[in-house]
């Protein structure tokens, strides 16, 4: 079924407003159709508790199901609301206990597997009612409990949360109708192969007139027997219907092993010295160690800074470090860095690790080599040296780091993910570059922790008002340690200019302001990747001025 139009349901389990729709609806002509093409679409109903409809799913041994007697199952007797449970008594001297499937009928089922529960907790608020998966089915295909989505989910290959088994409440008009439970198919077919398993779908749809219904007649049943669904089915037409039976089917689990893809990238081929496209394909390229014709895997490709957004923009699903991508679909980018000339670069041997939707989207950033690659790769991935160049954002948010670590009281770090998100500005993007520098102020100045900064300032013998924000507090601090006040402001020129950015570029409207603040930072720094390098260079540079004073540290 299509869990996002779930009005073909409701209008399945609801009965019609005319007479003839009425008549037509409890002849229960739609109802084989509708069991049939569930099975036909990407999640099917595990479970159904709706006015007028109840289907519960149990899962069978195949040889079990083949071996019994299909027409048992339309007498079936089966509740999940009943589980695991101790019995005592029958003149046994100890309890035991009963699986969940034990009493149901007919046998063929006691012998299945039941994955869905119906539990109550009685006297607790909210928990009178609700719906528990089997803890092995969970584990087995690594689902988990995700409560905003009222789902249990997975990640998808692309890292993005999956809804696997999903509870939905059914309304129509404003009246609740009840509850529908939905399953991938393709998740349930790969347990089934797992276990050796068919599915069984026990159902009872009821179709009634009860303002003028007394009795059933007692004309016989009809027993229907197609495409894999067995029941009873009796109608007094325009009046009553009940169809109760079973549907049984051997889900298919397609193992088909999908070659991975390779893309072809612009490359610098170092052995043969000469720019031109590539596959990534391990065929295609060798190591320093083999003697072929074909370029090194650690051939350099180069791309747009804008390749990195993607990544910057979801710290959810990837995890951007200093030089390496990773994402919590599994898969990472060894290593990456930013040449002179703002290029994103790699090497063709780590994009092959890539999935190959990840490969495209790198490829389409691709372009010829404006720059070599920078002086850090060349020291770190090719000579196996430490390199001790100047990085602004990194050398900042290691300052920061030492600060939590020394256990400071006027600062602290609020959010370490907060923190870790902090990257370089690598494009020319202006959103960029502003959404940074909100990043740094929040990590930066709203880490000052105003009661301490207070405090420490009238230790050291200061008068500060009770209108002083933190960073006047910390320039009283500063003024007691020793410095005059106009050393003091300059030291804690970068955080005002930080937190004067925020305000203007992210916290109020945008006009002519914001764009001239832009405007200059390129006239003066050439690039707002410059401008933000700077401001972030003289931040930890002041923070280590700060520390060593407010901490008594020597130089």
């Amino acid at each position: 079924m299509d869990i996002f139009r779930l009005d073909k349901v409701t209008e399945f389990c609801t009965a019609p407003l005319t007479k003839e729709d009425f008549s037509d609806w409890v002849s229960q002509s739609n109802v084989l159709d509708f069991l049939i093409s569930d099975l036909n679409d990407e999640n099917i109903i595990l479970h159904a508790s709706v006015n007028t409809v109840l289907l519960n799913t149990i899962l069978v041994p195949k040889e079990t199901l083949t071996a019994s007697d299909r027409r048992e199952l339309i007498s079936w007797n089966h509740d999940n609301q009943s589980g695991w449970s101790v019995w005592s008594g029958g003149g046994q001297s100890k309890s035991w206990i009963e699986s969940p499937l034990s009493s149901s009928e007919p046998k063929v089922l006691s012998q299945g597997e039941q994955l869905l529960f119906k539990r109550s907790f009685h006297g607790v608020k909210n928990k009178e009612g609700y719906i528990e998966i089997s803890e092995k089915f969970l584990q087995v295909m690594d689902l988990h409990y995700m409560h905003e989505l009222n789902a249990w989910c997975k990640l998808d290959e692309n890292g993005d949360i999956d809804e696997i088994i999903k509870i939905h409440s059914l309304e129509k008009n404003g009246k609740e109708l009840g509850m529908l439970v939905t399953i991938r198919f393709s998740i349930l077919a790969e347990y089934c192969h797992l276990i050796d398993s068919a599915v069984v779908r026990l159902f009872d749809v009821d179709r009634i007139d009860y303002a003028n219904f007394t009795q059933w007649s007692s004309e016989p049943e009809e027993i229907i027997d197609e495409r894999g669904v067995i029941g009873k089915l009796k109608v007094m037409p325009d009046h009553a219907s009940y169809f109760r039976g079973a549907q049984a089917f051997f889900p298919k689990h397609n193992v088909e092993s999908q070659e991975k893809g390779y893309a072809s990238f612009i490359a610098q081929d170092w052995k043969n010295r000469i720019t031109k496209e590539i596959s990534c394909s391990p065929d295609s390229i060798d190591n320093y160690f083999t003697p072929s014709d074909k370029p090194f895997e650690m051939s350099p490709v180069f791309f747009n800074a804008e390749v990195l957004l993607k990544y910057k923009s979801d710290s959810d699903k990837y995890t951007l470090e200093e030089r390496r991508i990773s994402s919590r679909a599994g898969w990472y980018l060894k290593t990456y860095d930013v040449n002179d000339a703002g290029q994103v670069h790699t090497y063709l041997g780590y994009l092959q690790d890539l999935p190959y939707s990840e490969q495209l989207h790198w490829k389409q950033f691709n372009e010829h080599p404006k720059a070599p690659i920078s002086d850090r790769a060349k020291t770190n991935d090719f000579d196996g040296n430490f390199y001790d160049g100047n990085y602004p954002v990194e050398d900042l948010k290691r300052e920061l780091d030492s600060l939590s670590q020394q256990g400071v009281t006027w600062w602290k770090m609020k959010s370490r993910d907060l923190k870790e998100s902090l990257h370089p500005v690598v494009t020319k993007s202006v959103d960029e570059w502003k959404e940074e520098i909100l990043k740094l102020d929040q990590v930066l100045v709203e880490g000052l922790v105003k009661k301490q900064l207070k405090a420490k300032a009238k230790e050291l013998n200061q008068s500060p008002l009770d209108k002083d924000r933190e960073l006047k507090l910390l320039e009283h601090c500063l003024i007691g340690c020793g410095f005059d006040e106009e050393h003091a402001y300059e030291i804690l020129t970068p955080l005002h200019d930080s937190h004067n950015l925020r305000s203007v570029l992210k916290g109020h409207v945008q006009g002519k302001t914001a764009e001239k603040i832009r405007s200059d930072a390129i006239k003066e720094f050439g690039s707002l990747r410059e401008h933000f390098n700077d401001l972030c260079e003289r931040c930890c540079q002041s923070i280590n001025v700060i520390f060593r004073a407010l901490e008594g540290k020597e130089n």
